[in-house]
């Protein structure tokens, strides 16, 4: 069904800066070195304060630029800029969710709006601030109805004399696959330990886990009901050593995946050519393994959002002056040549001071310190603490 006919733009240049949340984390946290985030205490209270500051912020963003906010409470988002210009983003491929896009389309040159980003754990606000749009041509707003189909008794029926099936097979000494393909149902495996929660694919599986830890090898369980699916489970093996296996699949990924990088990493050695500070752009032009990548905006506390996993980057963006180029780094994902084009004086303002900046460190520190002493309590002491894990 044809919903609405309207005429959008397929590009537009826009400025954007995520609303960082650690702020309101700080602000719970507050004279307390001992605070540690709980769900189901504080959930609520985040999420409230966490909606007050990024509407204050939206508030202040209509009147000034966004890189005048607050470098704590926020952070520039510099997927769309080059050499500080902005570049058009394809509206068409979009990577920032449904919110951020519905708002997009509807907004006009000038405009300052919130939007939700979407994220693997969650997801966080932004605020965008629309600068211009490409042309525009017509659009159809389609709309689908969907109508869902519910499985009746039989088909249930059928279900679960297929799993009983499956289980008398595994009791008979057959191979888990030997009746995948008369029965049609999938085989997947996992390895769980007494602090596993949760097993992929499956809600409600708690009591899966629970059953592990008391079946007998090779023996099938009865069938679990679970919402998606009937499961038949199998004990194959135990592990009481420390390590993983050699052997065991994710291992074996794993160090593959290390030996494939150091080797490229040495073929890139190999034929590196001659670095000189001056020369970066035309480096990555010449060659095209290489790619520079700038960010406008680096907070020395926090590291370059885009080398997060590279400490070493990180460190040397700190460590470096205006106008310095660093060594060839040699990073957990590849090889880094850092140049700080340059510098910024931290913002002073009624919310910072030195004071306030060294009380933070030493929350900080405290804090970190409470979890490092938690984690090794729990490692030596052998202990679980069922009552998050049992329902």
């Amino acid at each position: 069904k044809i919903l609405d006919v309207k005429k959008l733009a397929d590009s537009a240049k826009f400025e954007m800066a995520f609303v960082n949340i650690q702020p309101v984390f700080d602000k719970i946290s507050e004279g307390d070195s001992t605070y540690q985030y709980s769900p189901e205490n504080d959930q609520a209270k985040v999420q409230k304060l966490y909606t007050e500051l990024v509407d204050s912020l939206l508030e202040v963003a209509q009147s000034k630029k966004l890189t005048n906010l607050s470098k704590d409470l926020i952070t520039i988002d510099s997927t769309y800029i080059k050499n500080n210009e902005l570049e058009w983003a394809q509206l068409s491929v979009n990577t920032l969710g449904q919110d951020f896009l519905d708002t997009i389309v509807t907004c006009n040159v000038g405009d300052v709006r919130k939007v939700f980003i979407p994220r693997e754990q969650g997801g966080v606000y932004a605020i965008i601030k629309v600068k211009r749009f490409g042309v525009k041509s017509i659009k159809m707003q389609i709309g689908t109805i969907i109508k869902n189909v519910y499985p009746g008794d039989d088909t249930q029926e059928d279900y679960l004399s297929r799993a009983n099936q499956v289980a008398f097979a595994i009791k008979e000494g057959k191979d888990l696959s030997a009746l995948s393909d008369s029965l049609n149902y999938t085989i997947d495996s996992a390895d769980v330990k007494g602090s596993t929660y949760n097993l992929r694919g499956l809600s409600d599986s708690r009591k899966i886990i629970h059953w592990a830890f008391n079946a007998e090898f090779n023996q099938p369980s009865n069938i679990f009901t679970t919402p998606n699916a009937y499961v038949v489970c199998v004990v194959k093996d135990e592990h009481n050593d420390k390590f993983k296996s050699i052997d065991d699949p994710y291992v074996k990924s794993v160090c593959e995946s290390y030996a494939r990088k150091q080797k490229q990493k040495q073929n890139i050695l190999a034929n590196f050519p001659d670095l000189k500070a001056d020369n970066l752009q035309s480096l990555s032009e010449a060659y095209e393994i290489i790619k520079v990548n700038k960010e406008s905006s680096v907070n020395l506390k926090k590291g370059s959002s885009k080398f997060s996993r590279e400490h070493e980057v990180n460190g040397s963006i700190a460590g470096l002056s205006k106008n310095q180029t660093s060594k060839l780094i040699e990073g957990e994902d590849g090889f880094y040549i850092v140049k700080v084009i340059n510098e910024y004086d931290a913002e002073i303002t009624e919310d910072t001071s030195f004071e306030l900046e060294k009380t933070q460190l030493g929350r900080d520190a405290a804090r970190n310190g409470n979890l490092l002493v938690n984690e090794y309590i729990t490692e030596k002491s052998d202990l679980t603490d069922n009552r998050r894990i049992l329902r």
